[in-house]
């Protein structure tokens, strides 16, 4: 199943996701460099402005709903950290998480977090939801339940 352009497989694997969306930030970045952007002369909240909007938007296309295992979510980290080095013109031996607070950029479990909350918000989606959880909740009394019969 595709979603967002991700393609949903049963073992939650988006390694192939993740690199097409790296190829197409680093494009992005470097359009965005090309034009004088980065330059030190552009204060560092217009730059952040520039990553969330044209970087950042590329670099999690589509990665707010699937499960991201704790290697891809380390690889998006480590990306993103370089990007932004790259933006501000920080070495990238220097630490990444006061440099993304400094610039208010929200990590990636926190995009996912308003996602969240933001689709519970509709209510056709909150619906969706809670029956999805019924079904879940069900499907092991129904499994025991026919194993007993069939035995």
């Amino acid at each position: 199943m595709k979603y967002l352009g991700v393609i949903l497989t049963d073992d939650n694997k988006n390694t192939e996701h993740i690199s097409k969306y790296k190829r197409s930030a680093l494009k992005a970045f470097n359009k965005v460099k090309k034009f004088s952007l980065l330059s030190n002369e552009v204060y560092p909240n217009k730059k952040e402005h520039l990553y969330n909007t044209f970087i950042r938007s590329i670099l999690y296309y589509g990665l707010e709903n699937p499960y991201l295992s704790k290697r891809e979510r380390l690889t998006l980290k480590r990306i993103e950290g370089n990007l932004v080095k790259f933006m501000i013109g920080v070495p990238t031996r220097c630490k990444t998480t006061n440099l993304l607070c400094a610039l208010k950029i929200k990590r990636l479990d926190a995009l996912k977090c308003d996602f969240y909350l933001r689709i519970r918000k509709i209510i056709y989606t909150n619906e969706l939801i809670d029956e999805v959880k019924q079904l879940e909740n069900s499907l092991p009394n129904e499994m025991s339940h026919t194993t007993f019969f069939t035995n």
